[in-house]
């Protein structure tokens, strides 16, 4: 079980400070070091539906010691056999000369069989829905024709609904939910590095509750190989990692989604 490590109010909003504080610094420093960069101006705008393979492992459980913890991991295979409806993920971004909007979203509803420890159940089911949000403001700290590189700061909502089955063994069975939501601030870098006219390479990294927020850790990293088709459509593949700790008062949640992606990117 995992347990919820908080500070003061008065610790969250000095921490959050001191890293806003860091933050315009690395900006005004790098700002000054490509102020010869030349940007373009006016709105673009970027939709980018993504088919992420992802592996799934973690643990569920409650604080009630009478309901044991659930453990779920699957691969591939074995989560697309088990979705109970059609995930929907995508990446909108709004991009200004220096200054781009992102949000990233995914919605994963899985319905798997999970072990239990002893005799006193035949089995078990856990149905659970994730939903994960990311919005982040980035400033572009460097920009060359063949690199550029984003700093960002943001937030991350993570919700969850789990339906756990217990089956009949030994004792009748029962059926507990639960469901938990919660936010915490995140810090992002993103580089992009052009190999020829039309491939690139592209990596994008970041890290939660640094200031004391909802979770005790939730980080992400990827890599991605840019093929860019014309100028309104870019091919991606690549592969990612997103891992979310956070334990409530009704819910313990530890889980991590990583696999290999392909996205298609549209710009108008």
């Amino acid at each position: 079980m995992i347990s919820s490590k908080r500070g003061s109010p008065f610790t969250r909003v000095r921490r959050l400070a001191v890293t806003a504080a860091v933050f315009a610094v690395a900006l005004s420093a790098a700002r000054g070091a490509s102020a010869q960069a030349v940007a373009k101006s006016g709105w673009e705008f970027y939709i980018t539906p993504y088919f992420w393979a992802t592996s799934l492992s973690g643990t569920i459980s409650t604080p009630n010691p009478d309901r044991p913890a659930t453990t779920a991991t699957a691969d591939f295979g074995d989560v697309l056999t088990h979705l109970s409806n059609i995930p929907f993920m995508a990446t909108l971004e709004a991009h200004n000369g220096r200054v781009s909007l992102l949000s990233d979203l995914m919605v994963v509803s899985l319905r798997t069989p999970v072990s239990t420890p002893g005799p006193l159940f035949s089995g078990a089911t856990a149905q659970t829905t994730q939903f994960v949000s990311t919005e982040m403001g980035m400033y572009r700290v460097l920009q060359r024709k063949e690199q550029w590189l984003d700093l960002g700061i943001g937030v991350r909502t993570v919700s969850v609904w789990t339906k756990l089955a217990f089956h009949t063994g030994i004792i009748p069975g029962f059926t507990a939910s639960s469901s938990a939501a919660w936010a915490d601030p995140v810090v992002g870098l993103r580089y992009h590095l052009n190999l020829t006219n039309r491939i690139g390479l592209t990596t994008y990294g970041d890290f939660g509750d640094f200031a004391g927020g909802g979770s005790q850790l939730t980080w992400q990293v990827l890599g991605m190989l840019d093929y860019r088709f014309n100028d309104w459509l870019i091919f991606h593949a690549g592969y990612r990692h997103l891992h979310i700790d956070w334990s409530g008062s009704a819910l313990n949640v530890s889980t991590a989604l990583s696999g290999p992606f392909l996205a298609a990117t549209f710009t108008f």
